[in-house]
């Protein structure tokens, strides 16, 4: 009798597993990276500011270009680097700096004569290290790592918008 309950609940599992398969296959749920590649186009990408963060953000930004795209784009971004005082201890040494990297999008859509403007920011906070070297050391990386995420957040920004 305790097989008959056991073979009962696991054919119930079954039909629940390919059940619910089922429906969350077909709900038309897709990922980011996964969307339409092809949506943009990029005929002109220029980038004004810090050098190493510029062609870092040009590399990522133009993985998303298609040739043979509907949206051909003429992009300008003006970067801004910058870094301010967040805490000092009791001697008037700093402590900590907040660092912030700025991008100000103009993305002109070539066949619709249509005009975005968009702003993003990241910041970081930075701690400062007993030695200088350290110091600068781990402001580079912090902002390599903010560059990774602006370069993420303007490409989902331009698939999704032009998307459509």
């Amino acid at each position: 009798m305790s097989k008959i309950k056991l073979s009962i609940s696991l054919q119930n599992k079954i039909y629940l597993f390919l059940f619910l398969f089922l429906i969350l296959n077909s709900c038309g749920f897709q990922r980011i990276s996964q969307l339409e590649q092809n949506s943009i186009s990029i005929k002109n990408l220029s980038i004004n500011g810090d050098s190493r963060i510029a062609n870092s953000l040009e590399n990522e930004i133009l993985l998303i270009s298609s040739p043979d795209s509907q949206n051909a784009l003429d992009i300008t971004i003006k970067l801004t680097k910058r870094k301010e005082t967040k805490e000092k201890n009791s001697q008037g040494k700093i402590t900590k700096y907040t660092l912030f990297l700025e991008a100000e999008m103009v993305a002109k859509n070539l066949e619709k004569s249509r005009v975005t403007n968009k702003r993003f920011m990241n910041s970081s906070s930075l701690s400062v290290a007993s030695n200088h070297s350290d110091t600068l050391r781990n402001e580079k990386k912090n902002y390599e790592l903010m560059t990774e995420r602006l370069a993420e957040t303007i490409t989902n920004y331009l698939q999704l918008y032009y998307k459509y």
